[in-house]
């Protein structure tokens, strides 16, 4: 009787630009607080498909000993990667062989952090099986 229900929309207070400011780290220690509270409040109350979303916020929090972190609520399986030492991504990497006209007859799609150097022998392999003799030209790898 009487279940103390709480708030969790964002307050009207916060404007545009306090939200798109960098927070301080005493702001994130209060919201992984704010967090933990609110998996605690709607574990096993509103069924599987919002215990999948409170799994997968606790994977962000803790990705746990071995697993890659999570860091997309939509898609468990992108991932963070680089354009540049100033330039993040979140998603994928499209691997692709192509022929001299340019036409794809390859493609492995790479979690965003995967490194596509260790990847070149799987696509290469494709492409032989293909029989396709494949040559590879510094980051561009031709099929011919």
């Amino acid at each position: 009787m009487g279940e103390r229900r709480r708030d969790w929309r964002l307050p009207t207070a916060l404007s545009h630009e306090k939200l798109s400011q960098k927070p301080t780290g005493e702001e994130l220690v209060e919201e992984v607080k704010m967090t933990y509270c609110f998996i605690s409040e709607v574990r096993g109350r509103y069924g599987s498909e919002v215990e999948e979303k409170v799994e997968a916020l606790e994977a962000i929090l803790e990705p746990g000993e071995g697993k890659e972190k999570v860091v997309s609520f939509i898609d468990f399986d992108a991932r963070h990667g680089r354009k540049s030492v100033k330039r993040m991504f979140s998603g994928y990497k499209a691997h692709l062989a192509e022929d001299e006209s340019e036409i794809v007859t390859s493609c492995d799609l790479l979690a965003g952090n995967r490194n596509e150097g260790h990847a070149l022998a799987e696509l290469l392999g494709k492409e032989l099986e293909k029989g396709i003799k494949a040559e590879v030209d510094g980051e561009i790898f031709l099929s011919s």
